[in-house]
Parts: C-alpha cells; structure tokens; sequence
C-alpha cells in the first residue's frame, strides 16, 4: 500500500485496527512551495491492532471526510502511528551518523550520512530525498520529513478535536484523545530539535535547537492537562501517557540545562516504565528498521568492530552485543548483527523509568550516579561500579547511557549536549572522507521552499 505518494484519495483494504488518515499542507497553509512539509505532508497510517481504542475503516477515506468528529479517535491514533515509523527509521540513521553502526553495502546516499558530509543537504543531486521522503525509505535515508509529517500530523488531530468540542460538539474521551496526540507531538518535537542544527515548522522562520525544545515543552505541557483529567476505561492509558511525557519533558530540560525541572519531571517516573514504539512484521510501515538494514539477509548496515564484545569489567555486556555474519553487502565489509532487536517485529523503547534514572544522575552526580549505575547493572548481573573522582563518574557514566540505550535514537543529542568527540578525519569504510558536520542541517529543498529560511 503507498504511504508515500500525494494521492488525494486513499485505496484501502478494509482494516481492523487503526485507521488511516490524509492531510496536505499545501492546502492548509495555501502555498504549493517545494518544502518537504508543504508538499509531502500527505499521510497514510497504518498501524496494528495493539491498542486501547480500536476502529474500523472499511472502503475509502478521503480528506474531506477527515472533518467528521466520529473519526477523532483514528485520528488520535494516527499520530501514535506516525511517530512510531519515524522513531524507527530515526533509530538506525542516529546511529549511522554517530558510526555506531557502519555502513556495509555501496549506497552512496546512506554513505554520505555515514560520514557526515555536507552534501547530505543534497544527497548527490537528489535534495529532494533528504527533505522529503517518508519513514519507510532506506535509500536514501529519510532524515528531516518523518518527524515533521508525524508532528504535524499529531498537531493537526489536536486541533480538530478541539475544534469539534468548540463548536459544541461532543466527542467521548475528548482528553485522553487530544493528550495523546499532543504527547506525541512533543516527541516528534523533541527529536527533531535534538537531531538537525536548526528547526523551521509550518514554513515559518528558522529557529534554534533550544527553541524547538521550548515548543515540545509546550506541547507536552498542554498534553499532561488534558491526559490528568483522564477518568473511565482510558485512564489506565493515560497514565502512561503522563509517564511517557514526564520522560521527554525531562529530557527536553536536560537538554535545556534545566536541572530542577529534570529532577521534577524525572523523578516522578515509576520504576519499571517503559514505553515503547510498537513494530510489526507483517506490514512494511511498521518493520523495525534497525533489524532490517542489519538482518543477516540484509548486511547494509553494521556494528563497528569498536563495540564488539563490550564488557563491564571482564564480564561480557548483554546490552551490547553482535554476531558476525559474514561479508555485508558491499562484498568485502565485514558484516556484524546487532542482537538488541532479534525480528522487524521488535519494538523500539524511547521512554523509560531506566532513562530517567540516568538523567537524575547525570544531573546530580556522585554517589547519586553510581548508586543509579549500580542500581542498573544490578539487573544484568553486571559487577559494580566504585568511585568517588567526579570525572571517573562522569565518564562511567556517559557510558552506561549509551549501552542502555543503544541504537534507541538518543546518542546524537547525547554527543551535541555534552560535546563529545566525532571523527573528522581519515575515512569512512566505504572510502569517503569524514566531515565536520556535527548536528544535522536543514536539507536544501526546505530551504528553497520556505519563504522565511
């Protein structure tokens, strides 16, 4: 099924589980520019049967129909939707940019993000690519549209739902609805600005990474007031939500260097919360991407020989681990399998009590953090950690955050707020000569398509 394409009117099979939904922006902000978010932002979701609120959608949707209240729940969903693909496919180029993984196969487009060139702003001759294309792509890679086309498309569920309640129409479980696709709004958010050096939304002017922040932190604000007067059969739901939030809030203001808020947003996650983007392997949209650019069938995409057999003092660390499997794609690479998602039916975490854990630490330090790195090994039987030098702590630290949550999408962000070295120099394996580029830039089809960049 495309998911993909600006088709005005969407051909579906019948479904049983989440709907599907279009939008453009070219006809909601009245320009047909060549900006990724003003020409592509036609969504189609799809996605499983695994939540609270099932719908069904059979024959045809078209984007008139979008304003019908009844579809406020499919809507809602939606955003869930797409927020799940794009993390997916944000995970391996994360990882990729960072050289956590390593390119393996001749694709130059994957390779150019591999060695953080500046051409990725055009992708050989292709902007419109980097720009544009949706979740599911794997060459070229899809770096600035997913985020935007799942955010946008969060917002807008938002609004119309509101919209509906104004004009006195009742819609049930209007809360849980609007918080849950604000949540996810913020997330689309958060990353974005963590990720690209700059951020512009809705063809309007550029913005900085902290301001992009700041927005998330307001779409997060505004779904914890919806998600808290959540009653009834959805309340469960929402408050995972309001955990879920709580991590990205967090994690927004340790970005922002605000460590009381951190502490605040951070401590109030239970232990045990993970929440995770679900994964599916009977629907392409849904494929974990990270395992099927790694798969042994694939071999695109590999661990580097710097994180085989990862210990913690002698004893082999299970939250990085890989499996060689022989030459990857290119034919003389050698090609290794990560083993943290074992199908592309695996979800990806991006929320969890674990991660929250490491920014009370990160913000405290001390005894706080090696009690906090003690606490998390201890699940894994891993030995203990003892210091009490700041810098030794500090550096163990930043450490366990990236095996507990590699190939999660979160290093990038992790490198930029704590200026951690990228290489520069010499080459990539397939030959290309590393750049200087650290964050992500703004490709170029954005910048010639927005009136205000």
């Amino acid at each position: 099924m495309p998911n993909d394409t600006d088709s005005r009117e969407i051909k579906m099979k019948p479904l049983h589980c989440r709907g599907t939904r279009s939008k453009s922006t070219a006809e909601r902000l009245g320009r047909r520019a060549a900006s990724a978010l003003a020409t592509l932002l036609m969504i189609v979701v799809i996605a499983g049967c695994d939540s609270l609120l099932e719908v069904t959608l059979p024959g045809q949707l078209e984007e008139p129909d979008l304003d019908d209240p009844a579809l406020a729940a499919t809507l809602s969903l939606g955003a869930q939707g797409d927020f799940e693909c794009a993390l997916s496919a944000w995970a391996w180029q994360d990882a990729l940019w960072v050289q956590e993984l390593h390119s393996t196969d001749i694709i130059r487009t994957r390779n150019l993000v591999a060695a953080r060139l500046p051409e990725v702003r055009f992708l050989v001759g292709t902007d419109a690519t980097f720009a544009q294309l949706g979740c599911t792509s794997e060459n070229p890679p899809p770096m600035w549209y997913p985020f935007h086309g799942s955010r946008f498309v969060a917002e807008d569920a938002a609004s119309r739902i509101q919209g509906w309640q104004d004009d006195g129409i009742d819609i049930p479980d209007a809360d849980f609805l609007t918080g849950q696709a604000l949540a996810y709004a913020g997330y689309s958010t958060q990353l974005l600005s963590e990720g690209f050096c700059e951020v512009a939304f809705d063809l309007g002017p550029v913005q900085s990474r902290e301001e992009g922040m700041q927005r998330a932190l307001d779409r997060f604000q505004t779904a914890l007031g919806h998600l808290n007067q959540v009653t009834g059969a959805s309340a469960d739901r929402a408050q995972e939500l309001i955990h879920m939030v709580h991590v990205g809030m967090a994690r927004a203001h340790l970005n922002l260097g605000n460590d009381s808020e951190v502490l605040n947003y951070a401590g109030q996650v239970p232990e045990g919360f993970v929440e995770y983007a679900g994964r599916s392997s009977s629907e392409a949209r849904r494929w974990n991407r990270v395992y099927n650019l790694t798969r042994p069938e694939s071999q695109a995409i590999s661990v580097g020989e710097e994180n085989l057999e990862i210990e913690v003092d002698g004893v082999p660390d299970p939250r990085i681990q890989a499996v060689h499997t022989g030459l990857g794609s290119d034919g003389f690479s050698e090609h290794y399998q990560p083993l943290k998602y074992q199908s592309r039916g695996d979800d990806i975490p991006f929320a969890s009590w674990r991660e929250a854990q490491l920014m009370i630490a990160e913000v405290e330090g001390g005894q706080t953090a090696v009690d906090v790195i003690n606490a998390l090994r201890a699940t894994y039987d891993l030995p203990e950690f003892s210091s009490s030098d700041e810098a030794e702590i500090r550096e163990t630290l930043i450490e366990e955050r990236r095996r507990e949550l590699w190939l999660t999408g979160t290093h990038l962000a992790d490198i930029l707020r704590l200026d951690l070295p990228l290489q520069t120099s010499g080459t990539t394996r397939q030959g290309e000569p590393f750049g200087d580029l650290t964050c992500m830039p703004i490709p170029e089809l954005e910048v010639l398509g927005n009136p205000n960049l």
